[in-house]
């Protein structure tokens, strides 16, 4: 085996470095391309039973753009008329700050058509979001500032007593969310 020296060394390890900068520079770039994602979003019951979802941006005056469930299932094939779907709305902008809304129809004012679901669909899981940002029309979209999310599964939610919470893949009081959107915040 040769010896290739103090100098030898340097030069191999001078030589890796454009391309270990190169992965660091495309890292730093790929992760600033996409707006952070914030637990802002909590769901519970209402007194009534009703599945809740409360929206809370980082701050009180702060408008959202557009709040949207989505059921992720990959069973396709199979629907249950009953369970809850789909639905997307861009909320008028007087609503501003935290909201609290139910899952199966967001507020008449929001003039959204959303089929009629009484129930969570036990197949896959649900994710609620709401974008803060601000329109552009150079770009003719929402340039987005971040998103409040939240994943769960109807066994999340089943359990739940009014005044519970699942957010953060736990249950928590209203005060625990609150101070947990304060921290994300």
């Amino acid at each position: 085996m040769r010896d290739i020296g103090v100098r030898g060394r340097r030069a191999r390890a001078v030589r890796g470095l454009p391309g270990v900068g190169a992965m660091v520079v495309l890292a730093l770039l790929s992760a600033g391309c996409s707006p952070p994602e914030l637990t802002l979003v909590a769901i519970g019951r209402g007194p009534d039973g009703d599945v809740r979802a409360l929206l809370r941006p980082c701050s009180q005056g702060t408008h959202m753009e557009e709040i949207s469930i989505r059921h992720v299932d990959g069973d396709t094939d199979r629907v249950d008329a009953e369970a809850l779907d789909d639905w997307s709305a861009r909320p008028p902008q007087s609503v501003t700050g935290e909201q609290e809304i139910s899952v199966y129809h967001p507020p008449k004012s929001w003039h959204v058509k959303v089929r009629p679901a009484r129930k969570l669909s036990a197949d896959g899981f649900y994710a609620v979001e709401f974008v803060v940002g601000r329109w552009s029309p150079e770009e003719r979209a929402t340039v987005v500032k971040y998103r409040g999310v939240n994943r769960f599964e109807a066994t999340d939610i089943d359990t739940l007593e009014p005044g519970q919470w699942w957010a953060d893949d736990r249950t928590m009081s209203r005060a625990q969310f609150d101070k947990h959107a304060n921290d994300a915040c």
